[in-house]
């Protein structure tokens, strides 16, 4: 009788410990993606948070924070841009790296109304 007590305790705790992994697959990345995002660095935090929804793919949340980062990033990307167009004299380097700047922001969001 104390043998399967000691048996059922531990598959309950097997099932716990299994259920509690599970449920946060992407909150290693998602933090992550917190601190790029605190630090400005959205790009960065746009391919973290996009590993935690391949984790979590049904968290809310995570969705919300990807289509802001995105927004964030395509915006900070766009106004570098703007930056190397408008400064003087402009140059085939500027223009290069601002060809590859909208690239990234394509990369990221395709469908955005600022390009």
């Amino acid at each position: 009788m104390f043998k399967n007590k000691w048996l059922f305790l531990a598959v309950v705790m097997a099932i716990l410990i299994g259920c509690q992994s599970t449920s946060n697959k992407g909150k290693k990345e998602f933090d992550i993606s917190q601190q790029l995002m605190a630090s400005q660095k959205y790009s960065e935090a746009v391919s973290y948070l996009e590993l935690a929804i391949q984790k979590e793919p049904n968290n809310d949340q995570y969705k919300t924070v990807l289509a802001n980062a995105k927004q964030k990033a395509t915006t900070q990307l766009i106004n570098e841009i703007n930056q190397l167009l408008t400064s003087q004299p402009l140059n085939k380097s500027n223009l290069d790296l601002s060809k590859s700047l909208l690239m990234k922001a394509k990369k990221i969001d395709a469908q955005n109304s600022l390009y």
